[in-house]
């Protein structure tokens, strides 16, 4: 099974948001090659007006994760311990994690 996973972002001119967003998805890229039932998707939005637009998106705070299309976090970025416990419960079992 293919789980799905999108992260929304909105696009800031802000210095700290391109770098953590560009550091998101090489850290996820990386994570793809790893596990490739894991599909990513990066929503960048315009503004925050747009947010009612992306299905599955109950909490109005930025960034945001959803994997199939349940929202997972909001207003923050997932820890690695958080990361490593989803990827555990969806059939990563088998995998060895660099804890």
């Amino acid at each position: 099974m293919i789980d799905r996973w999108i992260f929304i972002f909105v696009n800031r001119a802000a210095t700290w948001n391109s770098l953590v967003y560009n550091l998101l998805k090489e850290i996820l890229a990386k994570l793809q090659k790893e596990q490739p039932w894991i599909e990513l998707e990066f929503i960048e939005l315009d503004n925050l007006k747009q947010v009612g637009m992306v299905p599955g998106l109950e909490v109005e705070k930025l960034p945001a994760l959803l994997i199939n299309n349940e929202q997972v976090t909001a207003g923050s970025l997932p820890s690695k311990k958080q990361i490593i416990t989803w990827i555990a419960s969806e059939g990563g079992n088998n995998v060895e994690y660099n804890k």
